[in-house]
């Protein structure tokens, strides 16, 4: 388990003084990436031979948002890992120790050199210390989009601010563009989201927002494909 401690502070509140969902997801993001740093024969291996881990999915259920000034704990830990993708645990806590945030969510492991999947040797996938899944209800990692009241978005092309050194839109800022589309009354208890395709600098996004009764929909397009889809509930 790797862990990190943070406070919430201006940059990341909202107009209420609530944790922006935003950069509640980005602290879970750094803790994990952070945690590569904390396994030295992980974080060799991935060095030297040009490998990376993409998000493909994750599920987040929300117990509480923090307020303003709240001192809070974030820690990840690997539950299962094959040779091509690993499965983690990540939570965000309170001073309390209560979970405010909780996540599931998978990594496709991928050569730098050609984005695409590449197995890891079994000596790394070794080195890894397994802990017990964070218990959540499990849903799929495949989302389907039903049928709804749908509304296309304004256009968004991908800006410097937004990748990271995978060189590819970090995948928080998927996030961020969901919670402007959505209405801003809109308190999210859920997310599922699925990436497909890795966002580069100016590329455009075509974004499609679906209402169903009790959920929103996200399906970020592009000129490959399908990028990412979101389940908000």
């Amino acid at each position: 388990m790797y862990t990190i401690d943070e406070i919430v502070t201006t940059s990341r509140v909202d107009e209420r003084g609530k944790l922006k969902f935003f950069a509640a997801m980005q602290m879970m993001q750094d803790c994990s990436e952070l945690w590569q740093g904390s396994e030295p024969t992980w974080n060799k291996f991935f060095r030297e031979n040009h490998r990376a881990q993409l998000l493909a999915s994750r599920q987040v259920e929300i117990y509480r948002v923090p307020d303003y000034g709240e001192k809070l704990s974030i820690s990840t830990w690997v539950y299962s890992c094959r040779a091509t993708f690993g499965l983690r645990s990540t939570a965000i806590r309170d001073e309390k120790g209560e979970i405010c945030y909780a996540s599931d969510s998978m990594g496709a492991f991928i050569s730098l050199d050609t984005a695409q999947l590449k197995k890891l040797p079994q000596e790394v996938l070794d080195s890894v210390t397994f802990e017990e899944k964070l218990p959540m209800v499990e849903k799929s990692r495949k989302i389907l989009v039903p049928e709804g009241d749908v509304t296309l978005l304004d256009p968004y092309r991908v800006k410097r601010s937004d990748i990271d050194y995978n060189h590819h839109m970090n995948n928080s800022h998927y996030v961020r563009l969901a919670m402007e589309a959505l209405p801003a009354d809109f308190e999210p208890k859920g997310l599922r989201v699925e990436h497909k395709i890795p966002m580069r600098l100016d590329e455009e996004l075509q974004i499609k927002l679906t209402t169903v009764p009790d959920a929103y929909y996200l399906t970020f397009l592009c000129e490959r494909g399908i990028s990412a889809v979101m389940e908000f509930t």
